[in-house]
């Protein structure tokens, strides 16, 4: 658990975010910490994450965000750091039709790897050089459905609210699939015991 300076406790969510190099990945994590957005963003070779918090319906989380290399020489090095992730954020450049094609290879992998309680969500970024969109968004979204992934356009440069907006209700969502799992967990094993009890009562 992560703690804050009054020593409040926040419940800890690892966030990945993968994609081919140059769609944004970086400026997406550091405009939502209220850095400022860099116009020559350096491709990634180091996974490297930050923390940030938010507070919902009373409860705190501290998502730590990895961004990750997207090139192919490095993806053994990215593979280690799917291990564990909660909510994982495919990234695409919207000008580029490519990194979006890239994203069903990069879904498979991660869900090959990951083997804990995790969802997914489709990012496509630049949103703000729309009119030169080299990708069809009905097949965004059509793709973002057949992987039970919320969908987002937005603008690192220009829309980082946005980001921070889908992080919220990812966070919700997560912790829903969490919640269903454990109560699915809890009732399968209560129908178990129940069993138990009648098969031996009349043995």
């Amino acid at each position: 658990m992560l703690k804050s300076d009054n020593e409040d406790e926040y419940e800890d969510i690892k966030v990945i975010l993968i994609g081919e190099p140059g769609v944004g990945k970086t400026n997406l994590i550091n405009t939502s910490m209220g850095k400022e957005f860099a116009e020559q963003e350096e491709s990634t070779i180091n996974p490297s994450y930050s923390v940030k918090k938010f507070t919902i319906e009373g409860k705190k989380y501290a998502l730590n965000l990895w961004d990750t290399a997207g090139q192919e020489r490095y993806l053994n090095v990215t593979k280690l750091f799917f291990k564990g992730s909660g909510i994982v954020i495919l990234v695409y450049d919207i000008t580029n039709l490519e990194s979006f094609k890239a994203l069903k290879n990069w879904y498979e992998i991660s869900n090959n790897i990951i083997e804990s309680a995790h969802i997914y969500a489709i990012v496509g970024n630049k949103s703000d050089l729309y009119m030169n969109s080299k990708v069809d968004e009905d097949e965004a979204k059509q793709f973002a459905d057949s992987i039970n992934a919320k969908y987002q356009l937005v603008s690192a440069k220009k829309q980082r609210q946005l980001f921070i907006d889908l992080l919220e209700e990812l966070i919700i969502e997560y912790r829903n699939k969490k919640l269903n799992m454990k109560n699915r967990r809890k009732s399968m094993k209560l129908k178990k015991e129940d069993n138990k009890k009648h098969s031996g009562c009349c043995s």
